[in-house]
């Protein structure tokens, strides 16, 4: 079955000092879906079928994923399942808008 996306996010988690996670909120999320900015793969927990949990890697360590999206600060966000079907969102992430809201 598809997993829809709807909704998403920012928090900070207080279980690892600096990091910060966002949420994914919608519908038929199973435990192997993978969450991806572009060519690289989040650290990605489902919760339940409906909440997935991602850990958003720091911006040095996604220049690769940057090239390979055309250069800019976005990033598509796309959902994977584990035989490789790959379901767009139409989202995208960006860490300048990102900079911007932790330097608030």
């Amino acid at each position: 079955m598809r997993p829809f996306f709807n909704f998403s996010t920012l928090t900070s988690d207080a279980n690892q000092s600096s990091s910060l996670c966002f949420e994914l909120h919608g519908t038929n999320f199973s435990p192997s879906l993978r969450v991806w900015f572009g060519v690289m793969q989040l650290e990605t927990e489902v919760i339940s079928e409906s909440v997935a949990k991602c850990w958003i890697p720091l911006m040095s360590a996604v220049e690769v994923a940057k090239q390979s999206c055309g250069g800019g600060s976005e990033l598509p966000i796309l959902l994977v399942r584990p035989d490789g079907v790959i379901y767009p969102t139409g989202q995208f992430f960006n860490y300048s808008l990102l900079s911007v809201a932790a330097m608030a």
